[in-house]
């Protein structure tokens, strides 16, 4: 039976539901509110229910249930459409770097469903930067000519040449880059520093 906060025997009618499984429930779209309730799933029945003071108008929540929909369908085939995403930046970087680069690129991007974009040509940095990396063994670190706006698949050249030259065949996935002190170069020209971020 339900709960009538306003009535004096409210404590009672809790006290029938003690060690019952209670739970909160939320009723309308997966955006969308229209109802909540207290229900106890033991005994079947909605204990507290309370309807939204400003509910969404109909044409809302269809629309609301069209994009979920909409959604799920495409939710289906994200991982294949990724899959052929990758396969189409691998096939780039093979063309650019040779098929027996060691470099795995996973610095691309995704957006809110999940979908990863080529971002391969876009421009990574703007203006004049150098790319670092000290995860080699013992001395051998590395450290890039300056090179001018980078795009990403410059940058996965660059950093075959560290994989090489730092002999860390161990960490190869290229997942991003991250800023350093900058460096000032030639004519005080101020030359950005970017240390290369490897994963396994």
């Amino acid at each position: 039976m339900g709960i009538d906060l306003n009535d004096g025997q409210r404590f009672a009618g809790i006290m029938e539901h003690i060690d019952h499984h209670i739970k909160v429930v939320r009723y309308g779209t997966e955006n969308l509110t229209v109802n909540v309730a207290i229900e106890c799933e033991t005994c079947g029945c909605v204990l507290v229910s309370d309807d939204n003071p400003n509910p969404p108008t109909q044409e809302e929540m269809d629309a609301d249930r069209e994009a979920t929909a909409n959604k799920e369908r495409r939710g289906i085939d994200v991982e294949k459409l990724n899959e052929a995403t990758r396969k189409e930046m691998n096939a780039k970087i093979d063309e650019e770097l040779g098929t027996d680069a060691n470099v795995y690129y996973s610095a691309y991007e995704s957006d809110d469903e999940g979908l990863i974009r080529n971002n391969l040509l876009d421009i990574a940095v703007e203006g004049c930067v150098r790319f670092t990396y000290a995860g080699g063994w013992g001395d051998r670190k590395f450290r890039s000519p300056v090179i001018q706006s980078p795009t990403w698949l410059q940058i996965c050249g660059i950093a075959e040449d560290a994989i090489r030259i730092s002999g860390d065949y161990h960490h190869t996935f290229l997942e991003g880059i991250r800023p350093k002190d900058p460096e000032q170069g030639g004519a005080g020209q101020t030359v950005a520093v970017f240390e290369l971020s490897f994963g396994s």
